[in-house]
């Protein structure tokens, strides 16, 4: 007897951690809508059948209800029938025995789980959608009359379906301002604040980052004359120290903070820097990393944890504001010069170019508008090249190394031939 009641025990045990886990799935599942799951691909699971059933957030949901229900109603009969037949034989008074797992159940089964999900919906969700695959193969076959049913019941029991009104995606809402000026609406500055606001969204880290070849480079065992140098010529508001063996950034010094402190000597005023992936999007970095201080700053690295650049808060500002209220330390990366012609800079995100001048590249290789200018040379041109295109002209106004950092950019009904 003891033993028949020692694994109806271990039985009830397990249902319990299932129907824990399918709650604290639905909590999870819930959490998750409320953010953006895309934008959180490097939290997803790895697995890509788990990543798929979280980005079909409302399927995983009514089935992880579903089981998590029929979950509940397994470890209420095994809870009865323990307390009505073997704690009853062994002497246990049911009400008592009813207290105690009424406790236990409500710990393992709402209290524990819920808390979890809401501590941690992502790492809940790694860790309990495999046990909602396995259910959905083993299960959730024989369950599916039941489902369809439950849905047509639902379906006549309530009232009138609502058709909730969809939100516009980052292209349409781009296309709904650009008619809006078009249309008058909105004067042309309001118009290019929403657009980079919009388009901020979109926009990952390698996208505003500062390229590395643009950031002061100071060597880790530099002098400390070759250090105030380099701090005092230095126009970025930050100058990396850079340690050639592990082939990476180690510390970081914000010039402005270095010379309030009196100029001391460079090491006492170093702090360690932020990382963060290239690929994450803008609006992430932002939230973990650079809302709350505006000098903050954040290392760029590649798949490989090669050094990429820096972002900065003020970089995702100017960008925001660029249209409305350029810093004045900073140009803006289109400067129109009169009669159909402006002067860019080379790092300018091509979709910016062909948003501001309504032209079209039809380019989907490159990035920045001096990668397609290489791409269309077939290497880094001089200063004073041109090259005409279907409806402008391009001109090269500065290079550095390798790199175009200035360009000229002429409207075709400007040309004069």
């Amino acid at each position: 007897m003891m033993t028949v009641t020692f694994l109806l025990v271990i039985v009830y045990a397990l249902l319990l951690l299932i129907a824990g886990s399918f709650s604290a799935l639905e909590t999870a599942l819930l959490v998750l809508r409320e953010k953006n799951v895309r934008a959180m691909e490097d939290d997803l699971p790895a697995n890509p059948k788990s990543r798929q059933l979280l980005r079909d957030s409302s399927a995983t949901l009514e089935d992880a209800m579903f089981l998590g229900s029929m979950s509940n109603l397994m470890v209420t009969a095994a809870a009865l029938y323990l307390i009505l037949s073997p704690f009853k034989t062994m002497g246990l008074k049911p009400w008592l025995s009813s207290l105690i797992i009424v406790g236990v159940s409500l710990l393992v089964v709402e209290i524990l789980p819920r808390a979890c999900a809401l501590r941690s919906p992502t790492t809940i969700a790694r860790v309990t959608l495999p046990l909602l695959r396995l259910c959905r193969r083993l299960v959730l076959p024989a369950a599916r009359p039941l489902q369809n049913i439950s849905r047509q019941l639902a379906g006549n029991l309530s009232s009138k379906k609502v058709n909730p009104r969809k939100l516009m995606s980052d292209e349409e809402l781009i296309t709904f301002i650009e008619m809006k000026e078009e249309q008058g609406s909105v004067d042309k500055l309001d118009a290019g604040l929403l657009h980079h606001v919009t388009v901020l969204n979109q926009m990952a880290a390698r996208d505003l980052m500062l390229p590395r070849v643009d950031i002061p480079l100071m060597p880790h065992d530099a002098e400390e004359e070759e250090a105030n140098s380099m701090l005092e010529s230095t126009r970025h508001p930050f100058v990396a120290v850079y340690d050639k063996k592990e082939d990476g950034v180690t510390s970081l010094i914000q010039v402005r903070e270095w010379k309030l402190m009196g100029r001391p000597y460079w090491k006492n005023v170093v702090s360690e820097p932020a990382f963060t992936h290239e690929s994450l999007p803008i609006l992430k970095i932002w939230e973990d990393h650079l809302k709350d201080d505006r000098f903050s700053s954040v290392i760029v690295v590649d798949e490989y944890g090669g050094f990429q650049g820096l972002l900065t808060h003020q970089d995702v500002v100017n960008h925001v504001l660029s249209k409305t209220a350029p810093a004045s330390e900073h140009q803006a990366s289109i400067q129109p010069m009169g009669s159909n012609r402006y002067l860019i800079a080379g790092n300018t995100r091509l979709a910016e170019v062909e948003h501001e001048l309504d032209i079209n590249f039809d380019n989907d290789s490159v990035d920045t508008i001096g990668g397609l200018v290489i791409n269309l040379f077939g290497g880094t041109p001089k200063p004073g090249q041109r090259i005409m295109l279907q409806g402008f002209e391009i001109k090269i106004k500065k290079t550095a190394k390798l790199r175009v950092q200035q360009l000229e950019i002429r409207l075709m009904e400007d040309f004069e031939i």
